[in-house]
């Protein structure tokens, strides 16, 4: 019905027009894929920075101290 349509109400295009369609759709398509790569990168890197923090700032005994208290958590929560 949309082919119908279109077929009767739409001039054609010319192979120039749908050339120029099909490369600004291509270049579209490409720009989300590389705005979702660089997303992707930058949550990586956020999260290395947070690890990195973590992992500058813990000192043995306060490691020793997470570790109990993850523990202590998980053992109630594995009782309940």
């Amino acid at each position: 019905m949309i082919v119908q349509y279109l077929q009767e109400h739409e001039p054609p295009m010319t192979r120039d027009e749908a050339v120029r369609l099909i490369q600004r759709h291509e270049r579209a398509r490409q720009g989300r894929l590389r705005a979702k790569f660089m997303r992707e990168i930058r949550r990586q890197e956020e999260s290395g920075k947070t690890t990195e923090k973590i992992q500058k700032t813990m000192n043995p005994q306060d490691a020793v101290i997470l570790l109990q208290t993850m523990g202590a958590f998980l053992s109630r929560e594995a009782s309940t």
